[in-house]
């Protein structure tokens, strides 16, 4: 939890400091992700959404600072049903990530920086039913992005790489009799981001 002030005090402090030397845009962006959790075995990639606001403070013609408030869907899916199990775990957060851009040629830029994420609600839906599993998962999650942008009139496209670096769950392993196998921590994301931010205010 102090983490997350942390951060947050960090984004209030940038963004006071910034605001009265530099241009500020703010935007609405949204877009898909395409999500995955390390560890999990014969799992798949899926589907997610992504929506929120951005604020980019320029420092210069070719260093900016973006922030962002998102609602992000996570996740994994079952990569087989050999099992007759179709299993899908969706992690909804509400992410927060700082991140440092870079204008590496024109309207391109680079982004790198930090993400904080809150979990807002974990749910796993197996063949139709689905049960809350929020308990099972960490509050918080901590991971680090880099991505690539094109800015065209009002209009910014971002690809964008999410590693986390937190295992958000402990999985124990059983046989077919219920007896404890093993145990591990498993389950960090791993997104790849895609979206479309529209700026509120002149260029």
């Amino acid at each position: 939890m102090s983490r997350m002030k942390k951060g947050i005090a960090i984004v209030i402090i940038l963004f006071i400091f910034n605001c009265s030397y530099s241009q500020v845009r703010f935007g609405l962006k949204a877009g898909g992700n395409l999500a995955n959790l390390n560890g999990f075995n014969e799992s798949k990639m899926k589907l997610g959404v992504n929506a929120g606001a951005a604020i980019e403070i320029n420092l210069s013609k070719l260093v900016f600072i973006q922030t962002e408030l998102l609602y992000s869907l996570k996740g994994t899916q079952s990569a087989t049903s050999r099992y007759g199990y179709d299993t899908r775990v969706n992690l909804n957060y509400l992410n927060l990530p700082v991140l440092v851009g870079f204008g590496a040629a024109k309207n391109f830029g680079i982004e790198l920086g930090p993400e904080i994420g809150r979990l807002l609600c974990a749910k796993t839906r197996v063949n139709g039913r689905t049960t809350d599993m929020t308990d099972l998962y960490r509050d918080f999650d901590y991971g680090a992005d880099f991505g690539l942008s094109y800015c065209f009139k009002k209009i910014v496209v971002d690809l964008r790489y999410n590693y986390g670096f937190e295992n958000l769950s402990h999985v124990v392993f059983t046989d077919a009799f219920g007896n404890n196998t093993g145990e591990q921590q498993a389950g960090a994301n791993r997104v790849v981001q895609f979206s479309l931010c529209y700026s509120l205010s002149k260029r």
